[in-house]
């Protein structure tokens, strides 16, 4: 199911490359990329901007806009993928979104995730700051909300690495006589054991996803994201 679906994805992208001159005809338009993540950008009301990121359709992911913070500022105007410039079988291309400015201030948020994923987990997260017609940010009366790219999921390996401090992070719970931890890979036994770098979970009960279960341990089958703190030593889930 999983590749019927990557498939069908595969073929909408080509689809939507053909069908639209608008992601290689820029003229004067501005044009954001991965380079202007976290920035603020300015605009004019009624003006059009792209914004182009690199995407491999052969992998399932694709760019999803995930939402807006603050009032709307934007709207998307048009949705098109630019295959790659080579024969390479795999290579990536690129997605290109035209959106206009209509107001106000906003962050503009694109998560590159597989939407057969369940729930899909963002691999990767670019971020905007939009102000139009040098709209305030935050807006008045809001509490001022930050862009979330620090708290992008990482591996657990980075984790161990970056020290303590908030985080989300990505891989697979494991809770058996050893306790509960996040994994970054499952062993290939039954039932399954925590594989690679792993890190301890201080409260297993504020864990929402869905568990498998064989006698006393329990493991999620797909990766999952935590949001939470860690100290340094386990890692607190926050909801």
């Amino acid at each position: 199911m999983r590749v019927l679906t990557v498939v069908l994805w595969v073929i909408t992208l080509v689809a939507m490359a053909c069908g639209s001159d608008s992601a290689t005809d820029t003229g004067d338009l501005r044009v954001l990329t991965e380079a202007e993540n976290g920035q603020e950008v300015l605009f004019d009301s009624g003006e059009q901007f792209e914004v182009r990121l690199e995407s491999n359709a052969s992998t399932g992911f694709s760019w999803e806009i995930a939402g807006e913070t603050g009032p709307m500022a934007v709207e998307l105007r048009t949705r098109s993928y630019v295959e790659p410039d080579t024969d390479l079988v795999g290579a990536p291309g690129t997605e290109v979104f035209r959106f206009e400015a209509i107001g106000d201030a906003e962050i503009l948020r694109l998560e590159y995730i597989r939407s057969f994923d369940d729930p899909p987990i963002p691999e990767r997260i670019i971020e905007y700051i939009v102000r139009v017609d040098d709209a305030p940010w935050p807006p008045e009366g809001i509490e001022p909300p930050t862009t979330s790219s620090a708290l992008a999921p990482i591996e657990i390996s980075e984790l161990l690495a970056a020290g303590s401090g908030d985080a989300s992070i990505i891989g697979y719970v494991v809770i058996d006589s050893a306790g509960a931890r996040l994994c970054e890979a499952l062993a290939e036994s039954f039932p399954p054991q925590c594989g690679g770098a792993s890190v301890t979970i201080a409260n297993p009960d504020a864990l929402t996803v869905a568990l498998e279960q064989e006698q006393s341990t329990q493991w999620t089958d797909e990766r999952v994201r935590l949001d939470g703190t860690y100290d340094g030593d386990t890692f607190t889930i926050t909801n």
